[in-house]
């Protein structure tokens, strides 16, 4: 089975069962294609290690994009599952079930030593998609979508202490070599469309472009294919679980694109600009210092200053402030 039909096998997997709808785009057969579901790497979500069995090359390039979204508003088969309770009752479930974890990966990271802090936060990652982003609120007030958000921005803060990566639905490393902006995109012929891509004159839906066009089109597509106001024009129809936003190192430079949308909540919510933060840190404490990407070479550089994570034990000091916060916000709001 190639790679294409490993990809098809699980989109048709993802559709049929009405839960997640997954879009990739493969820019080259020399890239490494490593497919993220809600977060979660497929290593983790599937059991198996995707990223080999979708390497065609031992390059080090990854793929760029990967957009997770809600397949409609209305997910008939999950609610009948979930019926039964009541949205503050899967609120709840993912509280506790967060500060079990949360205290188990503390005791485990001090009494094992392990290498990788929050080895073990798999199963919140699943809560976190399960039980916070597909439950229905019809609550009074905002304060179960505060809880959800607060439960997202700290599972982000935790994947990123032990992947060494901001998010890991969105890969940072660029190629000059491929279109990165909407504006290169046009340049080649390209428009843009919510469902569908129109090259040439013709109009190839979504799926089809990766099941019959993927290698003709070559798509190397960018998070500001579904800007702002390609957002807006969704109405509702999908949803977006993952930060809209990347950086791009292009020609040297580093710039935010854009705060990211949680459109499950209508709430706009700017991104913490880490990335020039953390880089100045880590070039002023670390001999290695930050290097842009070069045009010239064959591999893209990893993103260090993410490693200060690991290398100065911030995660530790975010985590424990950010529990702190959220521990203080329940308490507040239960009096």
């Amino acid at each position: 089975m190639n790679d294409l039909m490993h990809l098809q096998t699980i989109f048709r997997t993802c559709w049929e069962y009405d839960i997640l709808r997954v879009l990739v785009f493969i820019p080259d057969n020399d890239d490494l294609v490593d497919i993220a579901v809600g977060g979660l790497n497929h290593n983790d979500f599937w059991g198996r290690n995707w990223s080999q069995q979708f390497s065609i090359s031992n390059t080090y390039y990854q793929t760029y994009l990967v957009i997770i979204i809600r397949r409609r508003m209305d997910l008939s088969s999950f609610y009948r599952f979930v019926r039964p309770f009541s949205n503050n009752l899967w609120i709840l479930i993912s509280i506790f079930s967060f500060i079990f974890i949360f205290l188990y990966n503390i005791v485990k990271y001090f009494t094992e030593n392990l290498t990788k802090p929050f080895k073990y936060l798999e199963p919140f990652t699943y809560l976190e998609i399960f039980f916070g982003y597909t439950a229905r609120f019809r609550t009074k007030g905002n304060f179960p979508r505060f809880m959800v958000t607060c439960l997202l921005l700290i599972s982000l803060v935790m994947r990123t202490a032990y992947q060494g990566t901001m998010f890991n639905a969105i890969r940072m490393n660029n190629q000059l070599h491929f279109p990165r902006t909407k504006e290169e995109m046009l340049a080649k012929g390209f428009q843009f469309y919510y469902d569908g891509y129109e090259y040439d004159s013709v109009f190839y839906d979504r799926m089809e472009v990766l099941t019959t066009s993927w290698k003709k089109l070559a798509f190397m597509m960018t998070i500001e294919r579904l800007s702002y106001y390609n957002m807006r024009n969704m109405r509702g129809r999908d949803m977006v679980l993952i930060p809209k936003s990347y950086v791009s190192y292009r020609f040297g430079m580093v710039y935010r694109r854009r705060s990211f949308l949680l459109r499950a909540f209508n709430t706009r919510i700017h991104e913490i600009d880490g990335i020039g933060f953390y880089s100045m840190l880590y070039n002023f404490f670390s001999d290695e210092k930050y290097t842009y990407y070069d045009p010239k070479s064959d591999v893209s550089p990893i993103i260090t200053a993410w490693n200060l994570f690991a290398v100065f034990k911030i995660h530790a000091i975010l985590l424990s402030f950010a529990f702190s916060v959220l521990l203080v916000v329940c308490l507040t709001s239960s009096n």
